[in-house]
């Protein structure tokens, strides 16, 4: 993972004049314009063509200079890592930019010493030796690459493509056509609408409610444009803390003191929803160009940072109808997209002739907690050197600070641990289609490839930017005859399991796969009996393994689907003999499932671990993020449901009938521990099933969370399991709630809404504070265990009022707590 800077995951596009007359970059530039805002420049994308030149400490620069020097310091950056020039660099832009904008960001390459890119409908040019080969694309079918790769779009799909950025906001279709993904019609745009944009509203009500004190600052006074930027960055802080809020605070430094300003969620939705009606409007114009309805459309995808204002979800929901897909990488889908472009360019290389295929795509190094996706990787970070070269018009940023609050660079990388290849390289043709069809399912799928164990650094780094980020691959030397090896990393784990029956309450289906030793599914008597997991999406799989627990198949099968009807053996043996066993299987789908029909004694199954393997160790996707469309509602992607039968024998045998037995706060139940979670308030308890609440890029994940009689269910009994090996928990008194019979993680969103989904690793909004002994705000409680949860990421803790809902709310600021938020365990 290349870092060209600091702990965060984004750079900041900031181009900073120091007394020497060299630009700085980046990080070390955003954090310079705190002292001299006159010598540093931000969102100058904005500006490229603008003739007007951006004026540092009295000189004039063009936005094309500033733009180059932000290039080149990246460029160097990488070449200082790899010791060469990257082979490939990819640039990305807005699609509404016409002609003459294009030309000019055509220009930038050469202002940092570096060749003119290729025209992306012709062929490439070979490039001259030692010099990188250059090209761009339009953000909206970078965006809809990335997106792709893990959710193909149907042929003849639509998909429209909304980016609200940090500076500017772009609309487009993008079609899935012959030639892979192609932009449909003419897209719209509004050149100055994006988060800056909204920053400075909320400027302006801090302005309104300090008496205009921040107009009256001499913005000359270096002390005065510090304290300003101190107050945009406040700004910055409290828009991101309302997505999650109701209501947020800026502090500001004042020469007679501290002022403190709040602004509610209500009032910022309020102040902005005309600039997203603006929004909407060029939309239905993007529409319109292309002569089709929302109708027509898959989905709608939402890309860039201030697309995550839940707000835009809402009003695109509200007046479109048509659903609204979050973006596992919202700030970084762009970038991630184009590499993704590059690494079809490098790999069609060693690919045979006519099956060019993305090894697969990482996301950057230290990811926002439960970064994701698909078939991405979990990355090993390589920490870059930070030293400049002596000869550079720009100098690479040295230090390791905060990003600011200037337009962000994202940062990507690909690599080879993922085996999902994405659509063919996209053709950007304008204009309508000649025959916009429905969406019309298809059963071609991406070729894959299976990929030998050794891994190189190829000597090929791509450089791309969403604007300006650089990026390198990591892939494998294909040898000829070399025989790929399976990965040892476990993708069944924590997915949903279900089973053809249970011997009862403790031999849960999910018990296969909890990482557990101790515990263990069982199956009733009689053949057959299988064991089913889930995988959440389709994979290519090159390795099973089972522990069997006292009581194992003689014969069985291993096998595998792709929609949980039509089963494929991928392996199958009449000599079990037990144990812990590991096979050798080829095959790809969603589903696996082992089907005995033969067992060494006359009481059943039990599979104690159940791991599935791929060439490589994908992540579970990002499923918590802050405005991922919530809906109960059947979509056309949603896989056949293949739960009903297992979850009702499994009810059955766990004696869901029984009424009345749950936790009656009589024990002590410690930390860690399994059980029930019961409300003091109202007595019910908190159930889960496996219909889904999330919909996560088209597909329906996880289950409920409800209120219910208590019961001796083991839907109702959650175990308190420790943080994944990649959180970052406060401290010891921080848990997952896992649900005993589906194995998901109990969760939650900012605005309130509870379920459940895949346990991911890391996820914060999946920790949750054991809050002992807490005092309800009035009245006493009878002896046992009292808890109450607060969730790490939201601060929001659960609560089961009168109203049957389970839900969060804010959480009381003291030891005081309302009986709605406190259970028995």
């Amino acid at each position: 993972m290349m870092r060209l800077g600091g702990q965060a995951i984004v750079t900041p596009s900031a181009v900073y004049l120091d007394e020497d007359g060299q630009l700085v970059t980046g990080e070390a530039a955003d954090r310079l314009g705190l002292q001299d805002s006159s010598r540093v420049a931000r969102e100058f994308k904005r500006r490229l063509g603008d003739p007007t030149p951006v004026v540092l400490g009295g000189t004039p620069h063009s936005p094309s200079a500033l733009m180059a020097a932000l290039l080149h310091s990246i460029v160097e950056r990488v070449t200082q890592t790899r010791g060469a020039l990257p082979d490939h660099i990819v640039l990305t832009h807005p699609a509404v930019w016409g002609p003459y904008r294009r030309e000019q960001f055509a220009a930038i390459p050469p202002l940092a010493g570096l060749p003119r890119p290729v025209s992306p409908h012709t062929d490439p040019v070979p490039p001259v030796s030692g010099e990188p080969t250059i090209h761009t694309v339009t953000e909206p079918v970078a965006a809809a690459t990335y997106y792709c790769s893990t959710h193909p779009l149907p042929r003849d799909g639509l998909l429209a493509v909304y980016d609200l950025g940090g500076g500017t906001f772009d609309s487009a279709v993008v079609r899935n056509g012959d030639d892979g993904l192609e932009i449909v019609g003419t897209p719209e745009g509004i050149e100055w609408l994006g988060g800056a944009d909204f920053d400075q509203a909320i400027l302006d009500h801090v302005n309104r409610q300090l008496g205009g004190a921040i107009d009256k600052l001499d913005h000359v006074d270096r002390d005065a444009a510090a304290l300003l930027a101190a107050v945009q960055r406040e700004c910055v802080l409290a828009k991101e803390a309302l997505s999650t809020r109701s209501q947020a605070d800026v502090t500001v430094s004042l020469p007679d003191g501290d002022r403190h300003v709040t602004i509610t969620r209500e009032l910022f939705e309020r102040t902005i929803t005309p600039s997203l009606d603006a929004t909407v409007e060029a939309f239905r114009r993007t529409l319109t160009t292309a002569g089709i309805t929302p109708r027509d459309l898959t989905a709608i995808l939402l890309v860039g940072g201030s697309s995550q204002i839940p707000r835009v979800a809402e009003v695109l929901r509200d007046t479109l109808r048509r659903p609204i897909l979050l973006n596992t990488h919202p700030k970084h889908a762009v970038a991630l997209g184009a590499a993704m472009r590059a690494a079809d360019t490098i790999t069609a290389r060693i690919a045979p002739p006519g099956r060019r295929t993305v090894i697969g795509v990482m996301p950057p190094a230290n990811p926002p907690k439960g970064a994701t996706a698909g078939a991405e990787a979990s990355p090993a970070e390589a920490e870059a050197t930070t030293t400049g070269a002596e000869a550079s018009p720009a100098k690479a940023d040295p230090a390791t600070a905060e990003t600011g609050s200037g337009t962000d660079t994202p940062i990507a990388t690909t690599t080879t641990a993922g085996l999902s290849a994405p659509p063919a390289l996209a053709s950007e043709p304008t204009g309508a289609p000649s025959d916009v069809r429905r969406q019309v399912p298809t059963t071609r799928g991406p070729i894959r490839r299976r990929l030998p164990s050794r891994y190189l650094l190829l000597p090929t780094i791509v450089g791309l930017a969403a604007l300006l980020g650089a990026s390198f691959l990591i892939a494998p030397m294909l040898r000829p005859g070399q025989t790929p090896v399976c990965g040892t990393a476990d993708i069944a784990r924590y997915q949903p399991a279900t089973a053809s029956s249970t011997a009862g309450m403790d031999y849960a289906a999910a018990n296969a796969v909890d990482s557990n030793a101790t515990s263990h599914w069982s199956s009733t008597t009689g053949d057959p009996q299988w064991l089913q997991i889930d995988l959440g999406r389709q994979v290519d799989v090159c390795g099973v393994s089972i522990q069997w627990a006292s009581t194992f198949a003689t014969a069985y099968q291993i096998q595998m689907s792709v929609d949980g009807r039509t089963w494929t053996d991928v392996y199958s043996t009449t000599t079990g003999d037990g144990g812990k066993q590991r096979f050798a299987v080829s095959g790809t789908g969603r589903y696996v499932r082992v089907l005995g029909t033969a067992h060494a004694n006359g009481s059943g199954y039990s599979i104690s671990d159940l791991a599935v393997h791929t060439n490589g160790a994908p992540v579970n996707p990002n499923i918590a993020l802050p405005g991922t469309t919530h809906s109960a509602s059947a979509s056309p992607t949603r896989p056949v449901p293949t739960t009903a039968k297992s979850t009702a024998s499994d009810r059955k045998a766990q004696g869901q009938a029984t009424r009345n037995t749950a936790p009656t706060g009589s024990a002590e139940v410690p930390a860690g521990s399994t059980s029930g979670i019961r409300s003091v308030a109202t007595g019910l308890c908190v159930d889960s099933n496996t219909e889904p609440v999330v919909t996560l890029n088209g597909t329906p994940m996880g289950g409920q969370a409800f209120a219910a009689a208590c019961t001796s269910a083991v839907s109702q009994k959650w175990r308190e399991g420790p943080p994944l090996s990649e959180d970052t928990a406060p401290g010891a008194d921080w848990y997952r709630l896992l649900n005993q019979m589906t194995g998901f993680c109990f969760d939650s969103d900012g605005n309130g809404l509870v379920y459940t989904l895949p346990c991911l690793n890391p996820n914060p909004h999946q920790l949750w504070q054991r809050v002992t002994n807490p005092r309800p705000a009035s009245g006493s409680i009878r002896s046992g265990t009292v808890v109450a949860y607060r969730n790490l990421q939201t601060g929001r803790c659960i609560s089961l009022a009168s109203d049957k809902k389970v839900e969060t709310l804010p959480c009381p600021s003291g030891n005081s707590w309302p009986t709605s938020m406190l259970f028995w365990r």
